[in-house]
């Protein structure tokens, strides 16, 4: 009996060594970054697992490239306020991948994120959403997600890249519209068939989406109307907010009123307007020049 319990003992330790093994021996390796494209409100990162994948997710951290020369590097304290930082762990909505897929990455694939356009989109925690600054210049890096720590983890090198300056004769983002409302040309815009004033808008504006397509619709109809009261050349959007408005119809945008649309229905349309409003198509946004059209669902998950 004595002998017996022995085995047994040793078998069991044995088993629990074996299922610890993995888990000891499991490395990740720091990820690789680089600039897709940028204008003065964001600016396009494409993030690459290395061998191991990002299967827990990934993170991506940012700072003023001023704060950061001033500090001598990153700041020691994970938590301090001069670092923004984005947790990407679930399934992005506004630029969706055409898989259906999430950000827990097997290994060996990229995918692009946006720093300055984190608003509408899911399947991310972030503790800024909003624009950056136009013509500043930041630093970022990233790393994978390591036994669910967003602090731990091998690091990619920095990237030291900058947003570009802001001009006239252009378009604007939802995001400088809904932190101008001095600068707006008109005071009532309507959507579908409903015509909302300037406090409605400004109150959808700051309604995250969510995964409502309407939401995410509406956020961009907004500002590629404003852009063109403003005096942008139309002739892009036209076919665009035409299609958008019959696609919208009747429907009363949040926190307005109750409406939804399925993000799948309004994806291609939400894309195209975004490439209005940020300058890859039509006169340009503001302070950058254009850019080939986003094409998301081969540049946001791509295999190395």
């Amino acid at each position: 009996m004595f002998n017996k319990y022995r085995i047994s003992c040793a078998t069991a330790a044995l088993a629990l060594l074996c299922m610890a093994i993995p888990a000891l021996s499991r490395t990740m390796d720091a990820p690789t970054i680089s600039r897709v494209k940028a204008n003065s409100a964001y600016i396009e990162v494409q993030f690459s697992a290395g061998p191991a994948g990002a299967p827990e997710g990934f993170v991506v951290e940012w700072m003023l490239r001023n704060s950061f020369d001033l500090l001598g590097g990153w700041p020691s304290d994970p938590a301090s306020p001069e670092i923004r930082r984005a947790v990407f762990t679930g399934v992005p909505t506004l630029h969706a991948f055409p898989d259906g897929a999430d950000f827990l990455l097997n290994p060996d694939i990229s995918v692009s994120i946006v720093p300055g356009e984190l608003f509408d989109e899911t399947g991310v925690a972030a503790t800024d959403l909003n624009e950056l600054t136009p013509a500043t210049g930041y630093v970022i890096r990233a790393r994978a997600v390591v036994g669910g720590s967003t602090t731990d983890g091998p690091t990619s090198a920095n990237l030291y890249t900058s947003t570009s300056p802001r001009s006239f004769g252009c378009t604007y983002t939802q995001g400088y519209w809904k932190n101008h409302p001095s600068a707006w040309p008109v005071l009532n815009v309507t959507l579908g068939t409903v015509t909302y004033n300037q406090t409605q808008l400004l109150n959808i504006f700051n309604q995250p989406a969510a995964g409502n397509g309407l939401l995410i619709l509406a956020h961009q109809l907004i500002a590629a109307k404003l852009n063109i009261a403003f005096g942008a050349d139309p002739t892009v959007a036209l076919p665009l907010i035409s299609a958008a408005d019959a696609m919208v119809g009747g429907l009363v945008c949040p926190p307005v009123g109750g409406g939804s649309l399925s993000p799948g229905a309004t994806s291609s349309l939400t894309n195209s307007l975004d490439d209005f409003n940020t300058g890859t198509t039509g006169p340009g946004h503001c302070g950058t020049s254009p850019a080939r059209p986003s094409s998301w669902g081969s540049l946001r998950r791509t295999y190395r």
